[in-house]
């Protein structure tokens, strides 16, 4: 097994990052449509290669992490914090990326970062790993012609329910990035939710 540190990120870092970043811009702008992401070269076994990708391209020195208990092991964190410097926090309203290993290790929505009034985008963003894209839920809003047919496995009552709370706290909440073997999508705030 290869130590974390030496596992190697992007095989092309420039290029793939940028492709990872348009693809999470995309799922950002377009909420509910999967698109392409690919996984880098290795990725700890405990890590789904796609949150890798996304952890790979937005975390930094600037950027504290918070990771779920399904993601929290040493490897994860040893690999995290080689490729990115980014601060690795215990609390989850401290971090600005949260990578959750399944939607179950979601932490309490009170403990979120919301952002501030005067800067809404200083919230959190969760990227939650999921075993496949489904259509159980309908979502409207900025950057959906009309509506879209939108779901994961793993994603209870419980997060809808959470998503349509952060929903009304518009222009404050958390967004959303879904990974999978099938690619990401997006639910960013300003999205609205029927079941």
């Amino acid at each position: 097994m290869i130590a974390a540190s030496v596992m190697p990120g992007f095989a092309d870092p420039v290029h793939d990052a940028q492709a990872a970043f348009r693809a999470i811009v995309d799922a950002l702008a377009n909420p509910g449509t999967v698109y392409a992401l690919q996984g880098p070269q290795a990725v700890p076994p405990q890590m789904a290669p796609q949150a890798a990708s996304v952890l790979l391209t937005l975390a930094d020195f600037e950027t504290p992490l918070w990771l779920s208990s399904g993601f929290g092991h040493e490897v994860v964190r040893e690999y995290a914090r080689f490729h990115t410097g980014a601060p690795l926090v215990n609390t989850p309203g401290e971090a600005n990326f949260l990578f959750v290993a399944q939607a179950s290790e979601m932490p309490p929505p009170e403990s979120l970062n919301i952002g501030e009034e005067d800067f809404p985008d200083r919230s959190s963003t969760l990227v939650i790993a999921v075993d496949e894209f489904i259509e159980d839920q309908t979502l409207t809003g900025p950057g959906i012609d009309g509506s879209i047919g939108f779901g994961a496995v793993g994603l209870d009552e419980n997060f809808w329910a959470h998503a349509r709370d952060n929903h009304a706290l518009y222009p404050l909440g958390v967004d959303f990035l879904f990974v999978s073997a099938g690619g990401i999508a997006g639910l960013p705030r300003s999205t609205r939710i029927k079941g």
